[in-house]
């Protein structure tokens, strides 16, 4: 049987910049003088202990003129803030001081600096509506994503300890050609989307064989954060064992 090509859904995905969370705990953005943010959607873990948002400021103006910051709310309250963040003015970074609805935010930076904010996980519910998005007067039309939160654990499992699949695993041939491969830091980053996933690498046909439950596009993710970025067609899924159509 031919193995299920994941071409269209990654490709869409990927384009709409799928954030590089480093065990689903800590994402990192890049906000530029064209007011734009380089993530149109982030995705973290509602079980992290705690969740960092880290910003850089790629452009050259000072914050007085194109500031930036990292606002986290509700999808429903991110207008309200915006139109109240004008009134709290730069002295207060753009952010209505003590405000409920304000779940966490950065400080407000200019070109070439950083910043990053962490707060507790538990501040989200899996599954919410969630947005992240910059404050300073007028951005938040265009420097604005999606925040997915997701039930996943970033718990790994004891090393050296092989992990039976959770029923149904899903089969993927991962094509890396020659390129070098890391395999403790590819298997460390698929542990922490699923603690049984299992991964061998075939050097000589220049591939990874994995069994897991992540999605293909977490799997991506997992792939880039390990330093092997992929593109969307060299992930493939083979079919399910209990089709029958799998060597299994």
């Amino acid at each position: 049987m031919k193995s299920t090509r994941i071409l269209v859904a990654l490709a869409l995905l990927g384009a709409a910049g799928m954030a590089q969370a480093a065990g689903n705990c800590t994402v990192s953005l890049k906000g530029d003088d064209a007011m734009k943010f380089d993530l149109k959607e982030a995705t973290v873990s509602a079980s992290c202990p705690t969740i960092t948002i880290e910003l850089t400021h790629t452009g050259k103006l000072p914050a007085a003129a194109m500031g930036h910051n990292v606002v986290v709310s509700k999808t429903a309250d991110l207008a309200g803030i915006a139109r109240d963040a004008i009134k709290a003015g730069v002295a207060n970074e753009y952010v209505p001081k003590d405000d409920a609805r304000v779940i966490a935010h950065t400080t407000l930076i200019g070109g070439g600096q950083k910043t990053k904010i962490t707060f507790p996980g538990k501040q989200l519910t899996a599954g919410g509506d969630y947005s992240f998005f910059c404050s300073f007067p007028g951005h938040s039309t265009l420097m604005k994503g999606k925040l997915v939160v997701t039930k996943r654990s970033p718990a790994r499992r004891p090393a050296g300890r092989r992990v039976r699949f959770r029923s149904p695993a899903m089969e993927y041939v991962i094509r890396l050609g020659d390129a070098p491969v890391d395999l403790a830091a590819v298997e460390r980053h698929l542990l922490d989307l699923d603690p049984a996933a299992l991964v061998d690498h075939d050097a000589a046909a220049g591939t990874l064989r994995c069994s897991t439950n992540a999605l293909a596009v977490e799997l991506m993710m997992a792939l880039a954060q390990s330093g092997h970025r992929v593109a969307p067609d060299a992930i493939e899924r083979l079919p399910s064992v209990c089709c029958g159509g799998c060597s299994g």
